[in-house]
């Protein structure tokens, strides 16, 4: 019986003939996406024929014959995803595959994915970019974003520039090589809001937009700058030719999105008067919009601003659309309608009221899933439907292109451990959603890339376990603890006693049992998944959630056994002291054996994550905090020999003893304090405000078509 013939995404039309071909294709043409392909196709016995035809663009005719292969194709690109779509067919026979012609073209010339280098402690690690941007040109993406802020190292900032970030020059050397294969490079920036690291600084703080009945300018702490500063107006010009000189993508993303303060300054707050709050800030992106222009190049924006024009607006910031201004924002709004693509963001579910609005206003729009790593431990597959209603409702509208976003690269997760997520989304940017209409469909998709990927469809199972909210793992858990809660206990803290607290109100009694049983299958599935990976060293990183599972089933087993000593010896203090000494004993063993025991594997590969991947480092130095405050934990308990005071509450133990700055996720630059010498190093840790991310609705990542 034949082999089944397995391609991703999937071809509009395939024909599978009797015949077989015998040999090794290569690629014996040069030069720019030609030296893409010939990394794939080095040498061979039979040379690929790359014909030039009438087609549409990135539209390729693959025909696999008896002695003979031979793409045809409009374009280089078009040959290029040929010669991708018979890299996979290599990949699965070897160098004997059955004779077919393959026809295919992508529903959306703009295919992109995204990936965060912005907002918290990240490096630029070279070997995996460009291990990324050839594994996203295989499953036929063609834009990459390279989310900044102000995480570049620019040339006219020098005092914000880092060894971490990529400059001028890595940039230059990452855009040359992702046109070899097809993929543009596009910086994404924000030159409005989500500025706090860069306001941050004493030197720029005076570029900040405050509020004057409130704040002072010289205490005021600010995510956006003021539109009507000139020194900021100047600054912006010089980024914008930085950005044009280095990349050569015809979009520049400058953000806008998320901008909580606008016309709260002197300044603004008179010109405010004049033109409303959106004049203010749609006069801001015209500028913008027109030095972009001027240089030949489209500006990119958020939608969730321009959406306040939409009635029944539901985005979050300022929903005042302030009718007495309509009139003269629409006026300033057909200003930057062309030569501008805005990027319609909706992570958890469809939006046909929005991209509705785009297309009745002739706005160019670009529709933006995420993988959801921000919210979830393990990747959470159920996205890929929210991803599916989305994408549908924009295709509908006429959309320009799709781009996925992974915003994570934080507390021990990182876009490489999205993988699936992101190939979803390059699915529905080639192939459309239609097919897509039952879980036996996803199913197949998945366990079809996860062959590609990892070599395994193991992964799979695995996947569904830690990311599925109802699944026996996770059902476990309570609403609010099911997603990045589990990952912040242990990459975001260093109290040791905080699992125990978190996490008690459930585990106790069979809860706990019932957990260790769940984690045992686990384990399992991801020792059979590792063994059919042949060893990738990049799969390790797929580890995550069972890492985290790991740690806080021993973190809780501890801490469960040291109560109860604990809990003994309060009892016997001030009544028996032989019982109570040994009961603070027990205490003191217990913690030393969970210290010297329990954190070598998540240390591990939290120093991995960040040797590799260039993730945050201070996840590494939460976790050793953690094991020096066990030491200090068994300090206090020594000193308690003596003491004429109570043993205090567990809960009193954690507060008084870790004792620590907190914040919900990150605080601006606060990387610069990690990389401060002893005894200046610092970090921040949950302050558990935020277990759902902004109220965040697991429900919503199972959408309802």
């Amino acid at each position: 019986m034949q082999q089944a013939i397995h391609i991703y995404p999937y071809p509009k039309h395939i024909v599978s003939q009797a015949e077989e071909f015998f040999g090794e294709p290569y690629c014996k043409e040069t030069g720019g996406i030609y030296d893409g392909i010939h990394e794939y196709f080095p040498s061979g016995d039979t040379p690929i024929q790359f014909i030039t035809c009438d087609m549409s663009d990135e539209a390729y005719r693959l025909t696999v014959e008896k002695s003979n292969v031979k793409i045809e194709a409009a374009s280089q690109a078009g040959h290029f995803y040929g010669a991708m779509t018979l890299w996979q067919l290599v990949k699965q026979f070897g160098h004997r595959m059955p004779c077919m012609i393959v026809e295919d073209c992508p529903t959306v010339l703009h295919r992109g994915v995204q990936i965060c280098y912005g907002q918290v402690e990240i490096e630029y690690k070279k070997e995996w970019l460009f291990r990324f941007i050839k594994q996203m040109a295989e499953i036929k993406i063609n834009y990459i974003y390279l989310y900044f802020e102000w995480d570049f190292n620019f040339r006219c900032l020098p005092h914000v520039n880092s060894n971490r970030f990529i400059g001028a020059k890595e940039a230059r050397e990452i855009c040359e090589y992702a046109r070899r294969f097809n993929i543009t490079i596009v910086p994404s920036v924000n030159l409005m809001g989500h500025s706090s690291s860069f306001l941050a600084l004493q030197k720029y703080n005076r570029f900040k937009e405050y509020d004057p009945t409130t704040q002072t300018q010289r205490t005021a702490l600010s995510d956006a700058v003021c539109p009507n500063n000139p020194e900021m107006q100047n600054l912006i010009e010089t980024i914008i030719d930085e950005l044009c000189d280095v990349f050569d993508s015809p979009i520049i993303h400058v953000g806008g999105d998320e901008v909580g303060s606008i016309g709260l300054c002197p300044v603004c707050r008179k010109q405010r008067k004049e033109i409303g709050r959106m004049g203010l800030y749609l006069k801001h992106f015209i500028y913008i919009h027109d030095l972009l222009a001027a240089r030949g190049r489209k500006m990119g924006i958020w939608s969730d601003q321009i959406l306040i024009f939409q009635p029944g607006s539901v985005f979050w910031v300022d929903k005042d659309t302030e009718p007495q201004f309509a009139q003269q924002n629409k006026n300033l709004f057909e200003k930057i309608r062309n030569n501008t693509i805005v990027y319609d963001w909706w992570y958890e579910g469809g939006s046909p009221d929005s991209v509705k609005f785009l297309q009745e206003n002739g706005l160019q729009f670009i529709s933006c899933s995420s993988t959801n790593s921000c919210y979830t431990n393990g990747i959470t597959l159920s996205q890929q439907k929210s991803q599916r209603s989305l994408y549908k409702d924009a295709l509908n509208r006429g959309a320009y292109g799709i781009l996925t976003c992974d915003w994570m690269n934080f507390m021990g997760s990182h876009a490489e451990m999205a993988g699936m997520n992101l190939a979803s989304g390059a699915l529905f940017a080639w192939c459309g959603v239609e097919r897509f209409n039952s879980d036996e469909e996803f199913d197949r998709f998945r366990r079809m890339y996860a062959k590609y990927r990892y070599n395994t469809e193991t992964i799979v199972d695995y996947l569904h376990m830690t990311g599925d909210f109802n699944s026996e793992l996770l059902s476990l858990f309570p609403q609010k603890f099911k997603g990045n809660t589990l990952r912040k206990a242990v990459f975001f803290n260093d109290d040791p006693l905080d699992v125990f607290l978190r996490f008690d109100p459930f585990f106790i009694g069979e809860g706990f049992s019932k957990y260790r049983t769940a984690l045992e299958k686990l384990e399992s599935l991801w020792s059979k998944a590792e063994a059919e990976a042949n060893e990738d060293e990049w799969f390790y990183f797929q580890k995550l959630p069972l890492i985290v599972h790991k740690h806080i089933c021993a973190r809780y087993t501890a801490f469960d056994k040291f109560y109860a000593a604990y809990d003994e010896a309060a009892q016997w203090q001030f009544t028996d002291d032989v019982k109570f000494q040994r009961s603070l004993s027990r205490c003191r063993n217990i913690l030393k054996k969970h210290r010297d025991n329990d954190y070598d594997e998540v240390i591990a590969f939290a120093e991995k994550c960040h040797e590799k991947l260039g993730l945050d480092r201070s996840s590494v130095l939460r976790l050793k905090k953690t094991q020096a405050n066990i030491t200090k934990l068994m300090q206090y308990i020594s000193t308690r020999k003596t003491s004429e005071n109570c043993l205090p509450a567990i809960k009193i133990l954690s507060e008084f003893l870790f004792n620590r700055p907190t914040s919900p996720f990150w605080t601006a630059r606060s990387y610069d304090w990690v990389n401060e010498p002893a005894p200046f190093t610092a970090y921040e840790t949950d302050d558990h405000s935020l277990t759902m991310c902004y109220d965040f609705d697991y429900d919503k990542l199972n959408p309802i078509d």
